[in-house]
């Protein structure tokens, strides 16, 4: 009985981690590529919520946060960008590790693109 408990409890640690889901990185405008400040971004994922911010006045936001995951949950979420006068925007994980990905002079600052209305 206890071998099993202990191999039951070995396994469980081998396949739950802790991970980072989110972002950090900066909104534009499409087509002026000016910085856009006070954008609302909102990280929604099923292992955290109510994780908020504001991007500065140089237009950074920073919503990577670390998460305790089981069986590889820990890099599903969305991130939603809202601002009066813009498009809404909708990324998910996947969106930055496709080829559409930009990032800010080689480094792993997300560039986030947002289009007036």
């Amino acid at each position: 009985m206890k071998k099993t408990f202990y191999s039951f409890f070995l396994a469980f640690i081998l396949i739950s981690c802790e991970g980072f889901v989110g972002e950090n990185g900066v909104v534009v405008d499409v087509v002026t590529g000016e910085r856009i400040s006070n954008v609302i971004v909102e990280l929604k994922s099923s292992n955290v919520s109510g994780i908020k911010d504001t991007t500065s006045l140089d237009g950074y936001f920073r919503t990577s946060t670390l998460v305790g995951c089981v069986f590889g949950g820990c890099d599903k979420y969305e991130l939603h960008f809202s601002k009066s006068g813009y498009e809404n925007i909708k990324i998910d994980e996947k969106y930055s590790r496709g080829s559409e990905a930009k990032y800010l002079n080689q480094s792993d600052t997300l560039i986030v693109e947002m289009k007036k209305r």
